[in-house]
């Protein structure tokens, strides 16, 4: 490919020609239709195995994202995955949330026990039947309760939803750019504390996660209640100033409320994790609109819980 790369430079105009050509969308999905048949021997294969485990999960084979978990056999964010891995095998969570499901490639990649209560909201109407495929093949099955709803501060009524149409994962209850592909939607609110409102969560060890695309806010307000009367509970959670500066929150206000209660790190992505210091939390507050957005995975962990990442050394050893 290098030989044929160098013959290409010696040659005016071939080169840019070729990348320009590389930049169609046919061309582009031709490619990706050739990469799925080489991996499953069919165009449009609906679900694969995730990475590690006999859990059967089921993708829209026509979605871009859905396409993309195909091609990439659901290995994409390594990190995060490897974390909640982690978190799950040493916390032997009792309640696990998973708020922003997707297709659900966190939630029914692990095994639970028995007694373990799994609870997973989505927005995008789109998705809720590969959802139910999904849980109804995996061996926890039974104990999955997914909800088709917008996790807010509160329930009442139904709010507006943007279901992106060139990427699910990028599908929001955040107001989009003007230039997105977008349809809007009415979906039922829902708050997770009314979720759990008749549990006794004072036993309870919590997992959860949270990527909704900048409304992460509202669904942690709206789960105020959990996480007062949980004593133990690590979560992950996704973090873009773009979307702070759009609805007009304080991103100091956010983080620092964050910092108050649990122990912050940052997550790479490799899954290495730094702690959030009380410098970043400053420059990230004072950040303007016109400076480089900060987009980063949080992870928060409660006083009583200790969890200790791979590759990591508690303190002072």
């Amino acid at each position: 490919m290098g030989q044929v790369a160098d013959s290409l430079r010696q040659v005016p105009l071939i080169l840019p020609a070729w990348r320009a050509l590389n930049r169609l969308p046919w061309l582009r999905r031709l490619r990706e239709d050739w990469a799925i048949w080489r991996l499953y021997g069919r165009l449009r294969p609906t679900h694969l195995l995730l990475p590690g485990t006999q859990h059967r999960m089921y993708v829209d084979p026509r979605e871009n994202r859905g396409r993309a978990i195909l091609r990439c056999r659901a290995e994409g964010q390594p990190g995060l995955k490897t974390l909640w891995h982690q978190a799950n095998a040493q916390l032997q969570p009792t309640l696990v949330l998973d708020v922003g499901l997707n297709y659900g490639e966190f939630v029914l990649a692990e095994s639970y026990a028995p007694e373990t209560r799994i609870l997973g909201i989505e927005a995008n109407p789109e998705l809720m039947s590969w959802l139910e495929r999904s849980r109804h093949d995996h061996p926890n099955g039974r104990q999955m309760e997914f909800y088709h709803a917008l996790a807010a501060d509160k329930t009442e009524g139904a709010r507006s939803f943007f279901i992106n149409r060139r990427w699910s994962g990028s599908s929001s209850a955040v107001q989009p750019d003007r230039d997105a592909q977008v349809n809007e939607c009415q979906i039922p609110t829902l708050a997770v504390d009314d979720l759990v409102a008749d549990r006794n969560l004072s036993q309870d060890t919590l997992l959860f996660k949270i990527d909704v695309e900048g409304y992460e806010p509202m669904v942690m307000a709206g789960m105020r209640q959990l996480l007062q009367n949980c004593p133990r509970w690590l979560g992950l959670l996704e973090f873009n100033t773009a979307f702070f500066q759009r609805m007009g929150w304080d991103v100091g206000d956010y983080l620092r409320s964050l910092v108050d209660r649990s122990r912050v790190s940052i997550v790479d992505h490799a899954g290495q994790v730094q702690s959030l210091t009380p410098e970043l939390v400053a420059a990230w507050s004072e950040r303007s609109g016109t400076d480089p957005e900060v987009c980063v995975d949080l992870l928060v962990v409660s006083p009583l819980v200790e969890f200790l990442p791979a590759g990591t050394t508690r303190p002072g050893r």
